[in-house]
């Protein structure tokens, strides 16, 4: 029998599939790829090629998907009693789900002139991107601007995936799973307030509630603490309170300032250079162009990490033999009371003591000690300009970093766990790393996401942190 989830499954597989001119309008698949393949094959090369990628990958997560509801039903006939697989199940089904719909609704907010907003200005922004795995954070920002439903595109319903999701019909009590995928770039940048409308004054993320607030960053706050509440791949969000007065102004005023901010520093990453031939990109590639020009007049070094070395551009060993950098090391080591060679285990480990390394996972922690974007702005800078500035001078910005922590810096573990999670200074072994944190990821999402720590557990304690700083000492 067909359940109603792989009848409308297949409802949005066709609609995919069926490109622009098919309109969605394929209600049997009977014949439907020879209309497809048709319709493929008047496109332009570029599109063809990208439209037969989206098929391939689609039809790889189908596969894999009616596999899983064969083995979902197969259990619940044979009302099998083993509840690990039963959940292991569950889970990969979810997540080939949410696969399937990253595909989909990216297409949809790309190709279909059938969305609301400019559909020009919709391919512009995404030009160069087939999928939302590559997709920038002011590339989202830029789609809400041309009313793309990012609700839409980056949530599904957290009871049944394939239910339709719109800004325009949030609810109190609904909730969703954040749908960012592998797109590291989207993880903590952008936020429960871009996606929601401004209607919404009260979420639950993750069980934290938070009211809205339209501050310098713009977003959901911890009614409790205070504090911002980022959003992470496969985050839980729950509608709390979708009656809330807004100030269209103020709201917009706040809005625009957090995307052109945030599409500046995406200018400047990319040498100064339009993202887009949109006229808003055009008059913003001056802004990056001039901030260049200052940053470089105050020494930010914009040699990019695959020119020939001009001695500004060492990492690794010679860096750290380096006489300019040594002296200035010495001086912050000094004022802050640790040993260089403790400095070192952790250099080595963030970054290879490379002060322009970002990292491949996250995309955005970057430089010598992997400082993350709101630690520094927190420090008066950014990961662009830290990424840019002289190795020397960005020990500055590690001193100001480790600066509140001096007296209670006695060794490698203490410098690492000054870096990974600060409120573990000083615990006891059996204390569970993030078990006190409001925000971010839970203790088994940084578990996960640093195996490399705790191989095979569900948590790190300090105990596991300190083994793994030990094995990183013994090779330094």
């Amino acid at each position: 029998m067909t359940t109603n989830i792989e009848t409308q499954d297949k409802r949005n597989t066709d609609l995919l599939l069926s490109v622009d001119a098919l309109d969605g309008k394929v209600g049997d698949s009977t014949g439907m790829e020879s209309q497809i393949l048709s319709k493929i094959f008047n496109l332009d090369t570029e599109k063809k090629e990208e439209t037969i990628k989206r098929m391939i990958s689609l039809r790889e997560v189908e596969m894999k998907l009616q596999s899983g509801y064969q083995k979902r039903n197969l259990l619940a006939w044979m009302k099998s009693s083993d509840l690990g697989t039963q959940d292991g199940l569950f889970d990969t089904i979810k997540k080939l789900e949410r696969t399937k719909l990253r595909i989909m609704r990216f297409a949809e907010v790309k190709d279909n002139a059938n969305v609301p907003g400019d559909i020009a200005a919709r391919q512009e922004i995404l030009k160069k991107h087939t999928g939302l795995e590559t997709v920038r954070t002011s590339d989202i920002l830029m789609l809400k601007k041309q009313w793309a439903d990012l609700a839409k595109l980056l949530l599904v319903p957290e009871k049944d995936s394939f239910s339709t999701v719109s800004r325009d019909t949030l609810k109190s009590m609904d909730s969703f799973i954040v749908n960012f995928g592998e797109n590291k770039n989207l993880n903590n940048v952008i936020g429960a307030g871009d996606i929601l409308p401004a209607t919404v004054s009260r979420v639950k993320i993750n069980g934290v509630e938070g009211e809205r607030k339209n501050t310098q960053r713009p977003g959901y706050y911890d009614v409790k603490t205070g504090k911002y509440l980022p959003i992470y791949d496969g985050d839980k969000i729950e509608i709390m309170d979708n009656t809330g007065k807004v100030d269209e102004k103020v709201e917009k005023d706040s809005e625009d300032k957090w995307l052109r901010e945030r599409r500046i520093e995406d200018m400047i990453d990319n040498n100064g250079k339009a993202l887009s031939e949109l006229p808003e990109d055009k008059e913003l590639e001056i802004k990056a162009q001039e901030q260049i020009k200052v940053m470089k007049a105050n020494g930010a070094d914009f040699t990019r990490n695959d020119e020939i070395d001009n001695g500004e551009n060492l990492s690794g060993e010679a860096l750290w033999n380096n006489e300019k950098f040594q002296e200035k090391l010495t001086q912050v080591c000094n004022r802050l009371g640790v040993k260089k060679e403790d400095m070192k285990v952790i250099m080595k480990a963030e970054s290879g003591i490379n002060p322009k390394e970002v990292n491949k996972l996250t995309r955005k922690a970057t430089g010598l000690i992997q400082f993350m974007p709101d630690t520094a702005i927190g420090l008066g800078t950014s990961t662009y300009a830290l990424r840019r500035m002289p190795s020397y001078e960005q020990l500055d910005y590690v001193e100001k970093y480790f600066l509140p922590y001096r007296g209670r810096l006695n060794s490698p573990r203490d410098l690492y766990l000054a870096t990974f999670y600060p409120a573990a200074i000083g615990k006891s072994e059996d204390f569970v790393m993030w078990s006190e944190s409001a925000r971010g990821p839970s203790p088994e999402k940084i578990c996960q996401q640093n195996q490399i720590i705790a191989p095979g557990k569900n948590v790190i304690t300090v105990a596991d942190f300190n083994d793994y700083v030990s094995r990183k000492e013994r090779v330094t």
